[in-house]
C-alpha cells in the first residue's frame, strides 16, 4: 500500500538531482530516505526542514552508543536527549 506514496516521493525528489554535474550521493540518499519515512509514517512532507530533521535524527542515534549517559551539556548523550525532545515536540 505504500508503493504509490514512495514512488511519489521518489519522483518529486530525484527530479531535482543534477544530471549534468556531479553531486554527493550519500547526503541525497539520506534526505530521500527521511522524506520517504516522513511521508509514509507521519503523513507529512518535511520539505525545507529536512536538514534540521536529519541533524536531530543522527544525534539521537549517535547518543545510543554514548559511554557517559548523563544529561550534561556538551556530551553526546545530552545532544541525543535534546534531539529526542525535539521529535517529541514535532510529532
Amino acid at each position: 500500500g505504500y508503493i504509490y506514496t514512495i514512488n511519489s516521493v521518489l519522483q518529486q525528489n530525484t527530479t531535482r538531482w543534477p544530471t549534468e554535474s556531479p553531486f554527493l550521493m550519500f547526503p541525497a540518499l539520506k534526505a530521500l530516505t527521511l522524506n520517504i519515512a516522513a511521508r509514509v509514517f507521519i503523513s507529512t512532507d518535511v520539505g525545507r526542514d529536512i536538514n534540521l530533521l536529519i541533524t536531530n535524527f543522527v544525534q539521537m542515534l549517535e547518543s545510543v552508543v554514548s559511554v557517559i549517559r548523563l544529561d550534561i551539556p556538551g556530551l553526546l548523550y545530552h545532544k541525543g536527549l535534546n534531539a529526542r525532545r525535539f521529535f517529541v515536540r514535532v510529532l
